[in-house]
């Protein structure tokens, strides 16, 4: 899997992953995270949780992951971790992890699937899931958009 640190791409595999997620107590994926700030003041608010950010843009996260990898006096976060994929398609490595899963505010194919139930979408949701995990949605309209 493709993930920031900072602002370079690089590979972390799935047996990296788990050696990250296996001392917190939960772990949220935020699908099409966007520019990545909301895992960022998720994590700075629950140190306990690993925030993790999915987006296919690596460019629109590089100022969060850039910033969480400051260090803590000058707001970096040890907890979030940025993901390069698509969440129609999310990573193996994502798969069975995720306590909670949250869409905010999607746009694009992603908005799409959110409206229309898109198939890829509910896979990757299923995929990235644990037992009783929960999924938040947030979507916004305006006829100006139209």
């Amino acid at each position: 899997m493709k993930v920031l640190k900072g602002k370079k791409v690089e590979s972390l595999s799935a047996d990296a992953l788990r050696e990250i997620y296996k001392d917190y107590s939960s772990i949220m994926i935020d699908l099409g995270t966007g520019d990545g700030a909301f895992p960022y003041r998720r994590a700075g608010k629950n140190p306990d949780e690993l925030c993790i950010g999915l987006d296919i843009a690596a460019d629109n996260m590089m100022g969060y992951a850039a910033k969480a990898c400051r260090k803590p006096a000058k707001g970096g976060v040890t907890n979030v971790l940025y993901a390069v994929g698509n969440a129609l398609d999310i990573p193996e490595e994502l798969q069975d992890i995720a306590d909670q899963i949250c869409i905010n505010l999607p746009w694009g194919s992603l908005r799409d699937a959110v409206v229309k139930g898109g198939e890829g979408l509910l896979h990757s949701i299923g995929k990235a899931a644990r037992h009783n995990a929960t999924v938040d949605i947030y979507v916004a309209y305006s006829p100006l958009y139209e």
